[in-house]
């Protein structure tokens, strides 16, 4: 068995990539996204969260929380959004693009 975890996004449609997450879970408290591993499978902080609120995708597809967010690298701190899908695994984030 292999050790090595494939940190490769994936795409769904045009539209929706998703990603890989380091988040932060507290009790009583929503869950805080602190790192994204990018396309480039380079890790880039969650300079802060500004909003979270139900949301749909609807360029992407899909529902959940929406997270808007300034990423590390991002020019002039442009903020972002990202979601955290519900699913029965739990959840998965992902990120819209174009």
């Amino acid at each position: 068995m292999s050790d090595i975890i494939d940190y490769r996004p994936y795409m769904v449609n045009d539209h929706k990539v998703y990603v890989h997450v380091i988040a932060y879970h507290a009790p009583g408290a929503p869950v805080t996204p602190l790192y994204i591993l990018d396309e480039e499978n380079v890790r880039r902080k969650v300079i802060k969260v500004t909003d979270i609120r139900r949301a749909a995708s609807l360029k992407a597809g899909g529902a959940g929380l929406r997270y808007t967010v300034v990423i590390e690298g991002e020019m002039d701190d442009v903020e972002t959004f990202m979601w955290l899908e519900e699913s029965r695994t739990g959840g998965d984030w992902f990120i819209t693009k174009g």
